[in-house]
């Protein structure tokens, strides 16, 4: 928004009709496509899609009050590769966007500036599949709404010609929802299998979650030019955020019907349905100063910070297998103050502004989100294993199939606490590096990079110590080819004893080592180009960052969980990726560009699901993550005329 009316509108469209199709016959057989049938199980090709944009802007008082506002409508449908329904048609990934923003500036002082932003939001996904139930009909995915508003009220003051004071209010709100398809009734069970990854009748479960986080912001900056010796850019800053989590879920039958590769083998017992209230709070200090003195330039900061989780008094109705719960406010976590430095340094080696030596560490504490409360939470949702034989093979629950033999309830022992003693997950983070700038418009960039994982949190089995544990021999067929593979079963007169502890556990960390060189050439002569190559690896334990719960009977003193998961990739981890861009500037203003790019496959992993053990069939890993990895890109190129 500005003195002047301003508005821009912009339209994509796409169809089935303006994209082509590269399935040949030998990926028709590899995927077991019949003849006639539409390459959609192969490509994922767009049914339709529109996004319509429109803004305006301008002045409510000239040179005083000011307003812009945008809006957008965007719908995407596309089939599903390998998702089809029952009746042979494609499965539909169905999408839409409603979003709108307004915003109002008002400069009431040439040193004084205010401004008002709400911005309502409804992303919907109609038939939302999750990763690696990507290949299931319709009816067994989920309604996937997201609907929220946000809102941010900031000030801005300038005191002099040195001072500036920053403050800003905001709060989001709105539900996350997994809702059941409408065509599911309340006698469809799902059924999953865990071997081919898909699932028919329902969703896992239907849930909502109503949340809403408010933060405030506070900064004030300061701008020396002759202190100490150099000139400095003080900034000191308060966070502050409050956030609430809800969830009510509920589950067809309170179960889950589980198959390994098609035949039928367990059923979960869910303490559903579920009415939860999860908290956090945090709050954080930093101090930062930008020291110019010389050819050195310095960057010192530090951040002192804390979080801290509760659980409001909450209720959940009867279910299936578990009467109505009542649980009083508990204390989750208290990271009461984690203290963060930061060092960075630039140094002119020849003083002529074209060589520059560079180096910095920092420490980052990993923030929280609502995962660790809803794991520690007894109210939360969790499942106990039976074994189901289906008798008539039906793939249905009839009575007399389920094995409750050793079923007694949801013990509070399935339920971990938090380590009173525990620490914060936190990364050090280290680089090093060399920048020169060559005569003309050709300049180079060399770096290292190291990012330390450490302080991971995971659950340990107090009641069932490594020692309770035997190893037995398991054979499976692996590609045509016959393997065993050690298990560990644990002694029978544990089974129904859980004693479970949410903390730091030494081996769940990781290492990450880098480097990457960048070349650029400015735009001059009428041509620019950019290329760069990085080269890295990042082991360590398979983990998932601040909290690793592999699944819900997660326990890292059970020797299966540890099984392959120890010295693999972690994260996104490509060894190498290669990029070269570069424009040239034709007659007539037409601009030609191009970009390559190149990178190493992804890391897989590969896992096996172990029936017959005393605590319940278990998922482990047959090799270290990234020792099998997809394709490596290298034919990947776009060209453009403009």
């Amino acid at each position: 928004g500005g003195n002047r009316f301003a508005s821009e509108y912009n339209l994509l469209f796409m169809n089935g009709a303006l994209q082509g199709d590269n399935v040949d016959d030998d990926i028709r057989q590899r995927l077991g496509l019949a003849p006639g049938v539409e390459s959609g199980a192969a490509g994922n090709p767009i049914d339709i899609s529109y996004d319509w944009s429109a803004t305006l802007g301008g002045p409510i008082k000239r040179d005083k009050v000011w307003f812009f506002s945008s809006i957008r409508w965007f719908r995407l449908d596309q089939f599903q590769i390998g998702a089809v329904n029952q009746d042979g048609s494609l499965g539909i990934d169905d999408n839409r966007i409603r979003a709108g923003l307004a915003k109002v500036t008002y400069q009431a002082t040439p040193g004084t500036k205010t401004s008002f932003l709400v911005i309502p939001h409804l992303k919907e996904r109609f038939h939302r599949r999750n990763a690696p139930y990507l290949s299931i009909e319709d009816k067994a995915t989920v309604d996937n709404p997201l609907d929220t508003t946000s809102y941010v009220a900031k000030l801005n003051q300038v005191v002099g010609d040195s001072l500036v004071f920053d403050f800003s209010f905001g709060k989001i709100w709105g539900s996350f929802s997994n809702f059941y398809q409408p065509d599911v009734q309340p006698d469809d069970i799902t059924v999953s299998d865990t071997v081919r990854f898909t699932r028919f009748n329902a969703a896992i479960e239907d849930q909502t979650n109503p949340n809403h986080r408010y933060q405030l912001n506070s900064s004030v900056s300061y701008f020396a030019q002759q202190l100490l010796g150099g000139s400095h850019d003080f900034k000191a800053g308060v966070q502050i955020s409050r956030e609430k989590m809800l969830w009510e879920r509920n589950k067809n039958g309170d179960i889950e019907l589980q198959l390994r590769d098609g035949v039928a083998f367990q059923a979960l017992l869910a303490n559903t349905p579920n009415r939860t209230d999860h908290r956090f709070n945090g709050w954080g200090i930093f101090l930062q100063d930008r020291w110019r003195i010389g050819k050195l330039t310095t960057n010192l900061g530090v951040r002192f910070d804390g979080v801290k989780s509760y659980l409001p008094a909450q209720t959940s109705p009867t279910g299936t297998w578990v009467g109505e719960r009542s649980f009083p406010e508990t204390d989750v976590y208290r990271f009461s103050l984690n203290v963060a430095p930061r060092v960075g340094a630039s140094y002119d080696l020849f003083g002529n502004g074209r060589t520059a030596v560079k180096g910095y560490f920092g420490r980052f504490y990993n923030q929280f989100g609502s995962d660790v409360p809803e794991a520690v939470n007894p109210n939360s949702v969790t499942t106990v294993q039976v074994p189901w034989r289906d008798l008539n093979n039906n793939l249905r629950h009839d009575p007399g199939e389920l094995d409750l033999s050793s079923f007694v309830g949801f013990p509070p022992g399935l339920f971990p606490v938090v380590d009173s003693g525990a620490a914060r997950p936190y990364s050090d983070e280290f680089s090093a590096g060399l920048d020169h700038q060559f005569p003309r418009d050709l300049a180079v960039s060399f770096s290292y990079h190291r990012r330390l994982h450490r302080n991971g949190l995971t659950i340990v089995d107090r009641a069932r110590p490594a020692s309770a544990y035997t190893p037995v021999q398991r054979t499976y067929v692996d590609q045509g080819a016959p393997q065993t593979i050690t298990v560990y079963n644990l002694d029978p007169a544990l089974r129904t004893l859980r004693d479970r502890v949410m903390t730091n556990v030494e081996i769940v960390e990781s290492d990450y080592d880098g480097v990457e060189l960048t070349v650029t050439k400015k735009m001059s002569s009428r041509w620019q180009m950019l290329g760069g190559v990085s080269l890295q690896q990042h082991e360590g334990f398979n983990h998932s960052g601040t909290f690793t719960n592999p699944g819900n009977n997660t326990d890292l003193n059970n020797p299966n969980f540890q099984l392959n998961r120890d010295a693999g990739a972690v994260f996104t981890d490509l060894p190498w990726t290669f990029k070269l861009a570069g424009s040239y500037m034709l007659p007539f203003d037409i601009m030609l560009a191009g970009k390559y790019q190149g990178r190493a496959g992804e890391p897989l992993e590969r896992t096996l699901v172990v029936t017959g053990l005393n605590q319940g069939a278990e998922t482990i890993s047959v090799q270290q993550r990234g020792v099998g990895r997809t394709g490596s890109v290298v034919r990947f190129v776009d060209a453009r005329v403009s």
